[in-house]
């Protein structure tokens, strides 16, 4: 006896793609040996994978690959360095702002799950801000305890279309070098 949740997941700095994705929870007292597994959709067999051992209540992810009733256009709005102060005391930045533009092509409902990495530093002199109004509300940092990632969960009704707009801004001392900022 399982419970399982469809959610399509989106990871729009790293491609466009829409992944349709069951989120199992194992219910019951028998544990599921590990082994192969078949994947069917809307009864069409669709691949196969490996489950672990799953103890009662352990969960486990299965990915049934890209889901194209889910159209994801990702664009970056501004992406402009600075440099501020005057003589003394000079930071350099970096702000940029996107938009994920998600469009649900199916006749149902679908939960969506938006994740999006933001710089993450463990110098306390490298500060990031996000921008509050070029940010869509309703997400959460630092997801799972991840440093940078932050994930926008909801619902999107058949034929819907919503933003998801990211605005940070990363600034840190002149005479540091930052690496790694792409």
């Amino acid at each position: 006896d399982t419970e399982t949740k469809l959610e399509v997941h989106i990871k729009p700095q790293i491609n466009t793609n829409a992944y349709l994705i069951a989120k199992t929870t194992l219910k019951g007292e028998s544990p599921i040996l590990p082994g192969p597994v078949s994947l069917f959709l809307d009864g069409a067999f669709v691949g196969q994978t490996g489950l672990p051992l799953l103890r009662p209540g352990g969960e486990h992810d299965l990915s049934f690959g890209i889901d194209d009733q889910i159209e994801v256009t990702y664009k970056t709005l501004k992406d402009e360095s600075d440099e501020e102060g005057i003589i003394m005391n000079k930071t350099k930045s970096v702000e940029r702002h996107t938009v994920t533009e998600i469009h649900n092509l199916r006749t149902k409902p679908v939960n969506i799950v938006t994740l999006q990495v933001l710089p993450a530093s463990k110098n306390k002199d490298i500060k990031l801000e996000i921008l509050a109004e070029h940010t869509t509300k309703d997400y959460e940092r630092d997801h799972d305890k991840i440093k940078g990632l932050s994930v926008w969960d909801f619902a999107l009704d058949p034929g819907a279309k919503k933003d998801v707009k990211l605005g940070w801004k990363l600034s840190w001392p002149q005479d540091k070098t930052l690496t790694g900022l792409r």
